[in-house]
Order: structure tokens, then C-alpha cells, then sequence
């Protein structure tokens, strides 16, 4: 039997989720039926530590972008320094905190900094910003 804890904690991993409209990487839109990509949550710098649920550590991925990050793909790199620019992105510069994600780890500071993203990256954004255009393939309530 899950315990309470565990229960909220899945609750509100769940909560973030749904409230993410998009991949944070790619942009790909969450509620789009012809590519049917989920968004799911990435813990940057693991589930280890004082608080890893907490938002600064969270950041909404689609399938691909989560696999790409976690697999690797020597065509289509996506490293950490990429994950802490979208993260630096998503949340701005005010909400952005490098020092929290350094002390999940017990660290001075993280392996890698904010770093640009690749351009295959730039290319799925131009892409995934007209899907969120063309309204024929968004779901209808």
C-alpha cells in the first residue's frame, strides 16, 4: 500500500504536468492527436537530495526530448547545459535557481552551465510553433 506521502507527492507531479501546455525543448504541444506525444516530467538533476520534487527541479518534456536527454543521440544532443537553458527559459531568470539544483546534489555547483541549445532544437520549435497554429489538429473538447 503506497503511503500518504507518496500519494501527494504523485498528485502534485501530476498537477505540474498537467498544467504544462508544451515541451519545454522542442515546444511540441501537449494536446495535439496526430503525434500523440505525452508530456512527462524530468527531474534535472535526479530524484535525489532534500526536495527533488520541487518545481525548480522539474521541467515538462515530451517523450522524445526526455529519451534523447536520457539515451543520447549523437545527431540530435540534447545535454544537461541544453535542459538548464530551457529550464532558464521556462521559468525565467527570477525563478531559475542553479544553486538549488547544485544543493540536491550536495555540490558547490552543477557539472555543466545554461549552455545553447542545439540547432536541430531551433528547427522543431519553428516546426511545433505552427502546429500550435493550425488549430485542425488540436483536441476539441
Amino acid at each position: 500500500m503506497a503511503s500518504k506521502k507518496s500519494d501527494r507527492i504523485r498528485r502534485q507531479l501530476e498537477a505540474y504536468a498537467f498544467m504544462a501546455e508544451r515541451c519545454a525543448v522542442c515546444w511540441h504541444p501537449k494536446f495535439v492527436k496526430r503525434f500523440n506525444k505525452t508530456i512527462c516530467l524530468h527531474h534535472i538533476v535526479g530524484r535525489r537530495g532534500l526536495d527533488p520534487h520541487d518545481h525548480r527541479n522539474l521541467l515538462p518534456v515530451c517523450e522524445e526530448c526526455h529519451r534523447l536527454h536520457h539515451d543520447g543521440d549523437s545527431r540530435r544532443e540534447l545535454t544537461l547545459g541544453h535542459i538548464l537553458t530551457a529550464k532558464l527559459e521556462e521559468d525565467g531568470e527570477e525563478m531559475f535557481d542553479l544553486e538549488f539544483l547544485a544543493k540536491l546534489l550536495r555540490r558547490a555547483g552543477l557539472k555543466e552551465d545554461p549552455k545553447p541549445l542545439p540547432a536541430w532544437v531551433t528547427e522543431e520549435r519553428v516546426k511545433n510553433a505552427r502546429l500550435l497554429t493550425s488549430r485542425p489538429y488540436l483536441e476539441r473538447d
